[in-house]
């Protein structure tokens, strides 16, 4: 292989690289195409401090009696960064094992992986992009998926995950494979065309937009403003489509994928006046002053986006579930581009009319608002309370972009 491939796993006594340690380090050198592991590495660690009981019993089922003797993270350092130098290293849920090893490498003054040279690739997110439509991508629901036996791992373990993932290795590489196989829908030039212009107008628009006097700040909420919800809406429109042609099934593509997620919250009024109907809600009564801004309509940017999305509405793009994941996913950037400058303007303009300044594009008003902390009541005085009744779902239609660079970053290397 071009490039050394180290798959790895760390367990811990919790989850902050501020106050918990590595208590267990594995890793091996892996051809991810055949899921052959080659030289490998592995430390128990003493951590320096007694591993917590619920981590032992629910987590890893590492003891402090398994540890006392082993040396310190400290000890093995050298030997860590040995084995990971200039290395691609992959595990899954790669930020967790990053921030815990660049934590205790730093204590050991030795380099941090950037440092070293490591590429850091994260499996979870390869997972979630080779497979997208299944709910959970956690190592035992992709083992589970990908019919990998799974009996050895009643607990986390460091030594027992690297040889799972070295077991779905291939089966992922042959997924990804068929799934760049796909021939493209082009959508049509229609839908290029709709990208660039709509591209090219909200970077004029906040180009445009100057910072230089509180009238012009004002002015330019507005227009952004105006421009973020025609976009919102034009995105809801389609969503809808997309779910008349979808139904409540799933669907993906080369590029996109579709799927209802369920949310669930939980009444928490509703649990009190139920559940602690005579508690005084004093204690948990904050005041606070909500300042709220909003931008007057600018027509013509209105109409000018309108143009810019007309193609949107041509039967070409509403009778393809592909062209309108595609406009979807194109009008999602856009929000987030100028929901990121409205933020910014809002900011400024907000700082204009506390110095006097009364705006003329936008309405700025301040309220005194009185919230009650429902769930620290019931946390407080029902801790045992059952809340299930007071449990909500709501379904919400999700459009995403596959996106194949953690893949090709992986198996390209």
């Amino acid at each position: 292989m071009a490039t050394r491939i180290v798959v790895l796993d760390t367990e811990t006594t919790g989850f902050s690289p501020d106050w918990d340690r590595i208590v267990e380090i594995a890793a091996a050198e892996i051809q991810p195409r055949s899921g052959v592991l080659g030289r490998e590495f592995y430390h128990l660690i003493n951590p320096g401090r007694a591993i917590p009981s619920l981590v032992t019993r629910e987590v890893h089922g590492i003891t402090d009696d398994k540890v006392r003797d082993k040396p310190s993270f400290g000890a093995v350092a050298d030997e860590v960064v040995d084995f990971l130098k200039g290395a691609t290293m992959v595990s899954h849920n790669s930020s967790f094992d990053t921030r815990m090893l660049d934590a205790e490498l730093s204590r050991a003054k030795k380099p941090v992986l950037e440092q070293l040279g490591v590429t850091v690739i994260d499996t979870l997110a390869v997972a979630r992009n080779v497979y997208p439509l299944i709910p959970k991508h956690n190592l035992n629901a992709l083992c589970e998926h990908l019919n990998i036996n799974l009996d050895e791992r009643e607990l986390h373990g460091a030594t027992i995950d690297i040889r799972l993932l070295g077991s779905a290795f291939p089966k992922m590489a042959t997924d990804y494979d068929r799934w760049m196989a796909i021939v493209e829908d082009s959508c049509g030039a229609e839908l290029d065309n709709f990208e660039r212009e709509l591209l090219f107008f909200y970077n004029e628009l906040i180009a445009s937009g100057s910072h230089s006097a509180p009238e012009a700040v004002d002015g330019a909420l507005s227009r952004i403003g105006t421009a973020l919800r025609s976009v919102e809406r034009q995105r809801a429109a389609l969503l809808e489509r997309c779910s008349g042609l979808v139904g409540t099934d799933d669907w993906c593509c080369k590029h996109f994928f579709t799927r209802w997620d369920t949310s669930e919250r939980i009444s928490w009024k509703s649990a009190v006046e139920s559940l602690i109907p005579t508690v005084d809600l004093a204690p948990y009564k904050e005041v606070s002053v909500s300042e709220t801004v909003t931008p007057k309509t600018a027509v013509d940017v209105e109409a000018a986006l309108n143009a810019v999305g007309a193609p949107l509405a041509s039967e070409s793009v509403t009778s393809s579930i592909h062209c309108i994941a595609r406009a979807v996913v194109i009008l999602a950037d856009a929000e987030r581009s100028l929901a990121a400058e409205r933020q910014s303007l809002r900011e400024e303009l907000l700082t204009y009319a506390r110095l006097g300044y009364a705006p003329a594009q936008c309405s700025v008003r301040s309220t005194s608002r009185t919230t009650i902390d429902y769930e620290q009541a019931c946390r407080d005085h029902a801790p045992d309370g059952d809340f299930a009744p007071f449990v909500s779902s709501t379904n919400g239609f999700k459009v995403r972009r596959r996106a194949a660079e953690s893949c090709q970053a992986l198996w390209g290397a």
